[in-house]
């Protein structure tokens, strides 16, 4: 199952990269560049974060996971910059912050 020929045919048919350091490079021409991107980041250290969050206060039109997660696409393929999803995420920050005085 971790044969390189096992982890190539993996990429080829599942369009994924098997849970190996150095499967993302075998496999590169069958994946997306985003989808490349996250198995490299995985394998230099980055982990996956995850939580529940707690309701925010009455007032504030805000969903925490969409600001949070959804838009964590938009930083692996390029289209918006780490640094303007923090800010992004300093203002929601600021608007729940605010409704909680």
């Amino acid at each position: 199952m971790y044969t390189e020929e096992s982890i190539q045919l993996n990429g080829e048919f599942a369009k994924a990269a098997i849970a190996v350091v150095g499967a993302s490079d075998l496999v590169e021409e069958y994946l997306t560049e985003s989808s490349y991107n996250v198995f490299k980041a995985v394998e230099s250290g980055m982990y996956t974060m995850s939580g529940n969050f707690v309701p925010i206060p009455t007032g504030v039109n805000v969903e925490p996971r969409e600001v949070l997660f959804d838009q964590a696409a938009s930083v692996m393929n390029k289209e918006m910059t780490k640094e303007e999803w923090a800010e992004k995420m300093y203002d929601v920050y600021s608007k729940v912050a605010e409704k909680m005085d």
